[in-house]
């Protein structure tokens, strides 16, 4: 299929094996899927994320720091 309807970004690193099923069942639904196996800098995300319809996000670094932050802030907030 090559007139899809929607962009899907895959981030994270996988195999081929693993994002075969995801790519089948995204094509179901007009669906293309984009794999960028790692994404290191909130710019890097927003670079290659931009114009995508949704996102599927297995691994991140960004994601993996600004959650950590959070529970950062969270404990914080909880001593006070």
């Amino acid at each position: 299929m090559s007139n899809y309807k929607y962009k899907i970004t895959h981030v994270g690193i996988h195999t081929v094996e693993a994002l075969e099923p995801e790519r089948i069942e995204l094509e179901k639904i007009g669906a293309e899927q984009i794999v960028f196996p790692t994404l290191t800098t909130e710019e890097d995300m927003i670079k290659s994320t931009l114009g995508s319809d949704g996102m599927i996000i297995m691994e991140s670094d960004v994601i993996k720091r600004k959650h950590e932050t959070r529970k950062k802030k969270k404990l914080n907030n909880n001593q006070n």
